[in-house]
């Protein structure tokens, strides 16, 4: 606030040379970098002669800042990264990217290309009103994903009624899945699909490798459950022999295939 009364107490008018500044109701309003004359005067009247008193006032260009606090550590499969659009001062800020192989800036938009390291240049110039910023460099580092993949519960199944299972799983990258059986004897594996070989209890492991682009997942499982089967056995009947008769050949066969033992009981 302006002085508004000389010690006279006479009102005191004010002007500026130029418009870099303004003065408003005993209000100085700065409008733009560089120097300006002020003037205070009063014109006199019956008692008092006329005062006038001149003063420059400089008015240096406004600094500004670059503020840039997000995390710089990322994975691959993140989403792309906002960066601050402008400065303190609302300028807007430049990126550049030291590869553009790894990370892309495009506007404040960072684009992940590819695993690795480099550095991300943020700049301001200035204008006519602010200093440019202090340049900020920072290292961002983009790593391997993380695979998650999961694995479909399996049916349990009776030998004989099923041979080819197929399995289902998935992963959040493009890597090839691995399916692993705990007993051949069991189940084995034939790319995608369980090969039932026996009765029994084994585990189902299903898991993907690392690649270019994402880590070695975790491994899942899934127990897979064969019954045994049921089986009959059918036999022509015996006919009444008497003793001192050949011996002769019992005819016996399973529903399985299996070879068939007999028991002999006797009775009087």
């Amino acid at each position: 606030m302006l002085n508004q009364y000389t010690d006279k107490n006479l009102k005191i008018l004010y002007s500026c040379s130029n418009g870099v500044a303004q003065i408003d109701n005993y209000k100085l309003y700065v409008k733009m970098p560089g120097k300006v004359t002020i003037t205070a005067y009063h014109q006199g009247n019956n008692n008092y002669e006329p005062v006038k008193i001149s003063k420059e006032l400089t008015v240096v260009k406004g600094n500004q800042e670059i503020v840039w606090n997000d995390p710089l550590s990322f994975f691959w499969g993140d989403h792309d990264i906002l960066l601050p659009e402008t400065t303190n001062q609302g300028l807007v800020i430049e990126y550049q990217s030291a590869n553009n192989e790894i990370v892309e800036v495009v506007g404040n938009l960072m684009k992940f290309k590819s695993i690795g390291t480099t550095q991300i240049t943020a700049k301001q110039p200035g204008n006519s009103y602010y200093n440019s910023a202090t340049t900020v460099i920072r290292t961002v580092t983009i790593n391997k994903g993380k695979q998650i993949i999961t694995l479909e519960e399996l049916p349990d199944g009776t030998y004989g009624q099923m041979d080819h299972i197929q399995l289902y799983a998935t992963t959040n990258s493009s890597s090839k899945i691995i399916f692993e059986s705990s007993d051949q004897s069991i189940a084995q594996i034939d790319v995608d699909k369980i090969v039932v070989v026996g009765a029994g209890s084994c585990e189902i492991y299903a898991y993907a490798m690392e690649d270019e682009y994402y880590e070695a997942s975790n491994i899942v499982k899934q127990t897979f459950v064969v019954k045994k089967a049921d089986q009959t056995i059918s036999c022509t009947p015996i006919e009444e022999k008497v003793y001192g008769d050949e011996p002769f050949v019992l005819n016996a066969q399973s529903s399985s295939g299996l070879p068939v033992t007999y028991v002999l009981s006797t009775s009087t």
